[in-house]
């Protein structure tokens, strides 16, 4: 039988600091869930994990991705 490899997803803490990354590149900006979540798929992220996302409020990308990195890490942030 020829099964095709499957491919391993990275860890959701790589993809929330991934994600945290590229909203970092117009910190500035407010932050936008819809397309958060849009990216956050692009990155491999579930269905699921997408859901759990917190919603950003009234706030810029730079804040946001510092929570994305407070959940990734929890252990850091404390």
């Amino acid at each position: 039988m020829n099964e095709q490899p499957t491919r391993a997803l990275p860890p959701v803490s790589a993809i929330f600091h991934a994600l945290a990354d590229y909203l970092d590149l117009q910190p500035s900006r407010p932050a936008d869930i819809s397309r958060i979540r849009v990216r956050a798929r692009m990155f491999g992220l579930t269905t699921d994990w997408i859901s759990l996302l917190p919603t950003p409020g009234d706030t810029h990308q730079s804040a946001y991705a510092h929570r994305l990195r407070a959940i990734a890490s929890p252990e850091v942030s404390r």
